[in-house]
């Protein structure tokens, strides 16, 4: 990825917090319009980045599986994938606003269009945490058993996000990933 590749990946993600932002405010915003000047920025921006508001949530959320794996690949290889896939989701899961989240993963559930690329968003997660892995445990006999445990990680961090909207963020969420990967391996005896 070259320099204005990066820049421009930076400039999106800054305008998709800030129309996140934008979104999340006690008012409804129901146009691109609305959201671009909540945000401070014209029309023609947003619709550079995002064709429509409902993409903007999306984006938000597609940083997540790299920036899960950049947390795994700072973890050293003495301790199991789940384990070191738990300590990595534990460190970011304190840089997420509560009340925010929650809102986000409520609208994301709330149709079936934002719901299904929610899906896909965990697929993309699965392969960068598969990746970390493979980097880590490069034996080749591994790539499966590491391919399961990338599933089994996105699965418990589902579970553990789902959880933690519908109770309105009354526990931390760092404490809800840590009982999914308790009941993980309670259940798979490991």
């Amino acid at each position: 990825q070259n320099f204005e590749e990066e820049e421009e990946d930076e400039d999106e993600s800054s305008l998709s917090l800030a129309a996140m932002e934008a979104e999340l405010r006690p008012q409804v915003m129901e146009t691109l319009d609305q959201i671009a000047e909540a945000a401070g920025v014209s029309r023609r921006t947003i619709f550079h980045y995002f064709e429509q508001k409902e993409d903007i949530l999306l984006a938000w959320k597609s940083g997540l599986g790299d920036a899960i794996a950049a947390a795994i690949l700072a973890e050293t290889p003495d301790r199991p994938p789940l384990d070191v896939a738990l300590s990595a989701m534990l460190k970011l899961a304190g840089q997420y606003q509560a009340a925010d989240l929650v809102r986000i993963e409520r609208l994301l559930a709330s149709t079936g269009k934002l719901d299904a690329s929610k899906h896909a968003k965990y697929a993309e997660q699965e392969q960068a945490i598969f990746a970390a892995f493979a980097t880590l445990w490069p034996a080749p006999e591994r790539r499966a058993r590491l391919s399961l445990a990338a599933m089994a990680a996105v699965g418990a961090l589902r579970l553990a996000t789902e959880r933690w909207a519908e109770r309105s963020g009354a526990e931390s969420l760092a404490e809800h990933i840590r009982r999914a990967f308790a009941e993980l391996k309670a259940e798979i005896g490991g």
